[in-house]
């Protein structure tokens, strides 16, 4: 899916309540979560819930009736903005290949949603929000998605509750939801479609590194394989597991936050595209130096993925923190290279706006506007810095998309322990500290400049954990899966090296 269409979407699964804390069901029973909907859904329930908001179940009711809807809306376009996304980053791939390979790359672009879309219902749905419904929410809340979700309800950790089946201190995996069919529960639906838009996402990005000299074989292997550490960061995550529970275990923040993907989404795929760019090899061609032929495609597939949201008529927090992201970095990657009489690329500013979005997705919901323009700006600064230095290090063109999405990604993680105020987020990952409420008069994410400290501290152990997990797995499966089936090319089948080179020492394209 185009990256905007996540932020869009994730916003409408939150509603309002999970923005503003408002609580929207029981809290757990003793014995355990109650896996049957609680009276005060019953529209013909009189009894008043005790923590329900004004003391009015039939607004509780409605609230998460609302927050169903809501979702199911974007979940049901999930195909449309999938292929919006396959033609763009089509486009990209295209605009920084060869003419030789371009069919080649465009398959890949194509085939990758039918082969991740495989994998992640047979298998990464399952681990990734498999024990979803355990995971820690704050006392009196029930899921916004209403008790449908009721089913996702086992899996593996350490520390289980004897109390409780598949309640566990640190949540490790999922064990229900492989192969859903439920075909009936809009609820599990529209989270299964949602996850699998941000799993395709993530899942595309390794095709822009490693463009042109990825074998089909391997790939095909790949693309049955990649849900395997999406579906492990995602469930640590957003499916309630242990890094999510930091905040009731550790006392770290509210547990690691990252609403719209800077790390399980964009990060995760940065990180796997360059463990398959160290297998593969280097290219040796700079981003800066695509082929003029190349612009005119590169221009309209960062247009498709990136207008989308400049235009979006939905005005939430949000939508307008992403936007002025994108602005920043692209203005910053655009003026750079004039402060300095340059001339400067297209190419750069365009991922350099991309960058941008990536570095705001994970702070997006509970940062100030000012805050944006600052974690745009250095998202801009972070992707140039990535670019000069992997090229130093003979990585060309494959250098965008680890920067874009690699760097990028890790810092918009590190933003949200450092610019997060507090608005947003109340009750988040189950964690309600009474000092700061009496302090703020809530407690919602609140990074190191507004005075919690120990939310930075996990935002640096998520990212630690994204970066590490996420390349040493995708590290690993390249080095094993090339010993039965190749992960380069035959070098006959690989675009002619050029036979002279310019002045600088690169080679002309």
């Amino acid at each position: 899916m185009p990256a905007p269409y996540l932020l869009v979407m994730l916003a409408c699964l939150a509603g309002d309540d999970a923005t503003t804390g408002q609580p929207v069901g029981p809290a757990p029973a003793a014995e355990g979560r109650v896996l049957a909907p609680p009276d005060y859904f019953n529209d013909a329930n009189t009894t008043a819930w005790p923590d329900a908001p004004s003391g009015d179940s039939k607004k509780v009711y409605e609230a998460v009736a609302r927050a169903t809807s809501d979702t199911i809306w974007p979940a049901s376009r999930s195909w449309e903005n999938i292929l919006s996304w396959s033609v763009g980053i089509t486009l990209v791939v295209g605009g920084l290949s060869r003419t030789k390979r371009g069919l080649h790359n465009s398959m890949m672009c194509l085939a990758i949603f039918p082969l991740a879309c495989v994998s992640f219902w047979a298998y990464g749905f399952a681990f990734g929000w498999g024990n979803w419904f355990n995971g820690p929410v704050p006392p009196g809340w029930y899921s916004p998605l209403g008790p449908g979700l009721e089913i996702l309800n086992h899996g593996v950790g350490l520390g289980a509750n004897p109390a409780a089946v598949g309640e566990f201190k640190y949540g490790l995996l999922g064990t229900t939801g492989f192969f859903p069919h439920a075909f009936d529960n809009a609820a599990l639906l529209s989270l299964f479609w949602l996850m699998l838009v941000s799993f395709e996402t993530a899942a595309t990005i390794p095709i822009w590194s490693m463009a042109e000299c990825w074998s089909w074989r391997n790939f095909c292997c790949y693309g049955l394989w990649v849900a395997l550490p999406f579906a492990l960061i995602a469930n640590w995550t957003w499916g309630g597991g242990w890094l999510a529970q930091a905040g009731g275990n550790w006392g770290l923040g509210h547990g690691f936050v990252d609403f719209a993907g800077s790390g399980v989404v964009y990060g995760l795929g940065g990180m796997i595209a360059l463990a398959g760019r160290r297998v593969v090899g280097p290219s040796g061609r700079h981003l800066r130096k695509v082929s003029r032929r190349g612009i005119p495609l590169l221009t309209a597939g960062l247009a498709i993925l990136l207008v989308p949201l400049l235009f979006l008529e939905i005005a939430g927090p949000a939508i307008l923190n992403a936007k002025t992201a994108i602005i920043s970095a692209g203005s910053l990657v655009l003026l750079w290279p004039l402060a300095r009489r340059r001339t400067p690329s297209p190419v750069m500013v365009g991922c350099g706006a991309l960058s941008g979005l990536v570095a705001i997705s994970g702070a997006c919901a509970y940062v100030s506007f000012a805050a944006a323009v600052i974690i745009g700006g250095v998202a801009g600064i972070v992707f140039m810095s990535s670019v000069s230095l992997l090229e130093r290090k003979s990585i060309g063109v494959e250098a965008g998309a680890i920067s874009v999405f690699g760097a990028s990604g890790i810092w918009g993680l590190l933003a949200v322990g450092c610019f997060a105020n507090g608005t947003g987020g109340h009750g988040f990952n189950g964690v309600v500290r009474d000092a700061y409420v009496a302090k703020y008069g809530n407690d919602g994410v609140r990074g190191l400049f507004y005075g919690d400290p120990s939310q930075l501290v996990v935002q640096l152990l998520g990212a630690a954990v994204v970066a590490i997990v996420g390349f040493g797995l995708a590290f690993a499966f390249f080095k094993v899966s090339n010993w039965f089936v190749p992960v380069r090319v035959a070098a006959v089948v690989e675009p002619a090296v050029p036979r002279a080179a310019d002045a600088s020492g690169q080679q002309p394209l």
